[in-house]
């Protein structure tokens, strides 16, 4: 497996390694890839960031959807957004950006804040209450 770039996910057709979902919405979607070249793929940035929290693991690399572009962006690098207006796959309104700009724009106007990588297990485990 290349880890370089993205996996390719099937919309429609490929399932979310945490939730089971069908991934279909490109705008939420994650995909990882472990130094093993063990692909995992993701509904929503929440659904991410709970996986790894039950499943530590040594990820090679890890991207995200750009919610405005869908262009893939390094997990790390991105700005991610915590607003709970935003009606994302599994409800933890979680979503990336690319660009820190979008990001604090989108953020004054859905309500929600910018939070960094580091912060998503805190904010998933908030919202389910358990790990």
């Amino acid at each position: 497996m290349n880890t370089n770039s993205p996996p390719k996910i099937r919309y429609g057709k490929d399932v979310c390694d945490q939730c089971r979902m069908i991934i279909s919405e490109k705008q939420f979607a994650a995909a990882s890839v472990d130094r093993d070249g063990s692909v995992t793929k993701f509904d929503g940035v929440g659904c991410l960031a709970l996986y790894r929290l039950k499943h530590p693991s040594e990820t090679e690399r890890t991207w995200v959807q750009d919610y405005r572009t869908e262009e893939w962006v390094e997990f790390e690098k991105a700005f991610f957004v915590n607003a709970e207006k935003v009606m994302t796959p599994m409800g933890f309104g979680l979503v990336a950006f690319s660009n820190e700009n979008v990001a604090s724009e989108f953020a004054h106007h859905e309500g929600g804040v910018i939070v960094r990588v580091s912060n998503l297990p805190d904010i998933v485990k908030k919202k389910i209450g358990h790990v």
